[in-house]
């Protein structure tokens, strides 16, 4: 057992690498928290392999279509599902698939027949390979998605084209959410127009010293204002179908030496001032994911109460969770105790700087071969399948309409200035050449 960064003795494990089961040697980091108690009871004491944990993989479900070929959806959004297609009587059916989602409400218990759909290699795989993308699961239809890190502009300089904007103290400083949402929706265009799934963005931390390497990415010293101006740019981009990533969660207003360094603060001070903004743009403005920051809480990285108390259960957080750089860092993140203690039901991968799959230690250790392991990695799955359908990934739902202008636009210019350039400048340099050769 290790604790306070020292590594863990290097061991053969078995682990899977885009989705093969392959045997490894690897070095494991505890960073503050044991792994340990983790790997045999959870949180409310029980056996990681109490039955009550089990779940079942590789299922089918089938929906009844309506005459339209859609599905026959109730009023609130919700419909039945069957697991045998001699039960509907109309003989209409498809298998249920995320693209039948779009509208279903996250209590919904069909989103655990949904991710139940999927297999273990899938939920495997969607796990340990994250860096800036979710992948395909085929099982359901969901595919491939790409996310790139901002959040001053789209990709961070990887597109020519892109609008930089102004940081994010000075829209702050505007106490303008109206605007601020503009630039949101404009943003989130422009990730339209790139292909772009989603954005590790907007920075929600706060202020806490002038001297602040990131301070230009963040709003405020003031938790509600950043909340409301953060929150109004995250309705923006999301209006657009682009998912969000706000960062990073949480009292990571350091930049130098972030990786894994203890921050210490009152739960008052938590609820009142660091986590506020990404409070309010949970419960007022429906960010459908976050980042979790590199800093320890205390001397642990991840923990029960701040992850999965406040987030899920206080805050009513349906959206993805995922951490931030790990593989460039040295094993930055304890992610056992994520995986197993920490967030619940959010993509709790390793993602963002991720080179190299093994170094997800909560499959390295095998803590997906117990019940617990299984059902927090179904639990994954379905809350990001939630967040992929209720993106504009699925066809139809996307704003596509002004990318279609704004082609329209541009091919309607440059046939306009090839006429001028014919019927103009052409004749007009041919006469011109006729009277010098006279």
């Amino acid at each position: 057992m290790a604790t306070n960064g020292q590594a863990l003795t290097a061991k053969p494990v078995e682990t899977y690498i885009n989705g093969v089961k392959k045997t490894i040697t690897k070095t494991y980091y505890a960073h503050g928290s044991d792994v340990a108690p983790y790997l045999t009871t959870t949180v409310d004491g029980k056996s990681v392999n109490d039955e009550s944990y089990k779940v079942d993989w590789g299922k089918v479900y089938y929906v009844e279509e309506g005459n339209d070929g859609k599905v026959k959806m109730n009023d609130d959004g919700t419909f039945a599902v069957y697991e045998n297609p001699s039960e509907i009587a109309s003989g209409k059916y498809h298998k249920l698939s995320v693209d039948d989602m779009g509208y279903v409400p996250a209590s919904s218990n069909i989103w655990d027949m949904l991710a139940s759909m999927t297999t273990l290699e899938e939920a495997i795989t969607l796990q340990g390979v994250c860096s800036y993308r979710t992948t395909n699961v085929d099982s359901v239809g969901k595919k491939y998605v790409t996310f790139l890190d901002g959040p001053a502009e789209v990709a961070n300089g990887k597109y020519n084209g892109a609008t930089w904007w102004p940081c994010a103290v000075l829209l702050a400083s505007t106490f303008n959410t109206d605007l601020v949402n503009e630039i949101g929706v404009a943003y989130g265009h422009q990730s339209v127009l790139f292909n772009l799934g989603g954005t590790y963005g907007p920075s929600m931390n706060t202020h806490r010293s002038p001297f602040g390497g990131r301070n230009f990415e963040y709003y405020s010293e003031d938790g509600v204002l950043a909340g409301e101006i953060g929150g109004s740019e995250v309705a923006g981009i999301q209006s657009t179908g682009t998912s969000v990533t706000i960062k990073h969660f949480a009292i990571n207003d350091n930049d130098t030496n972030r990786q894994g360094v203890c921050t210490w603060a009152n739960e008052q001070a938590i609820r009142e001032i660091y986590a506020r903004p990404f409070e309010i743009s949970v419960k007022k403005y429906e960010a459908d994911g976050i980042m979790a920051a590199m800093n320890r809480i205390g001397t642990a990285w991840s923990h029960y109460g701040f992850h999965t108390t406040m987030v899920q259960h206080d805050w009513g957080f349906d959206g993805f969770m995922i951490t931030d750089g790990d593989g460039d860092f040295g094993d930055v993140y304890n992610s056992s105790v994520f995986f197993l203690y920490g967030a619940e039901g959010g993509i709790l991968h390793v993602g963002l700087f991720v080179n190299d799959p093994t170094v997800v230690v909560a499959f390295g250790d095998g803590s997906y071969t117990t019940n617990y392991g299984q059902y927090k990695l179904q639990q994954t799955m379905k809350h990001s399948l939630y967040q992929y359908a209720h993106s504009g990934k699925i066809e139809g739902t996307r704003a596509w309409w002004w990318v279609s202008i704004w082609v329209a636009q541009n091919i309607l210019f440059a046939a306009a200035i090839v006429l001028i350039i014919v019927f103009k400048v052409v004749p007009g340099f041919k006469g011109a050449t006729k009277k010098e050769n006279k």
